[in-house]
């Protein structure tokens, strides 16, 4: 398996979500789920400094934790606000805009989740998909991580009302 981040090197390192945070005003339940990360993406993440890319791929898994929080890195491009170190080669990591991943189903559903407040315009495009077929990607990624269970939930109730009912109450 790959780093969560850049999605090229081996996971080398696993870091508990509230690494750093224990018994602070920060302090959030890891329910379990770590980054799994490559060294080099450990690093650039407890530096606040992750490229626009890897700040979408493991927002996209992990939500809006304390290392991913709008504080650091802009929801919308993944710019690094209060980067420790230099972030490097930004332009070979772009973030992922709306019209480059629209028809793809997987893409899009991890936009919404990395967007803070979801677009109308990405409900909209998602609701052209299949609902069972979204439903069940939202399944995966809340059973993976149900630190982003808020944004699937949201998600779900949004686009497929009907179908995700049993799914939503029984969560």
């Amino acid at each position: 398996m790959n780093c969560e981040s850049c999605k090229i090197a081996p996971i080398e390192e696993t870091i508990p979500v509230n690494r750093g945070l224990e018994n602070g005003i920060w302090d959030e339940s890891n329910n379990g789920t770590n980054y799994r990360l490559c060294k080099s993406c450990s690093h650039k993440l407890q530096s606040f400094a992750l490229r626009p890319l890897e700040y979408f791929n493991l927002a996209s898994i992990h939500g809006h934790s304390f290392h991913l929080h709008d504080d650091f890195y802009d929801y919308e491009t993944g710019e690094a606000y209060q980067p420790e170190i230099k972030v490097t080669n930004v332009d070979e990591l772009k973030f992922p805009k709306f019209g480059e991943i629209k028809n793809d189903l997987y893409k899009l559903v991890d936009f919404s989740i990395v967007q803070y407040y979801t677009d109308e315009n990405v409900i909209n495009q998602l609701k052209k998909f299949d609902k069972k077929e979204l439903i069940e990607i939202l399944k995966h990624k809340v059973k993976y991580n149900r630190g982003i269970n808020y944004k699937a939930y949201e998600i779900a109730g949004k686009v497929a009302k009907t179908e995700s009912y049993d799914w939503i109450k029984e969560e």
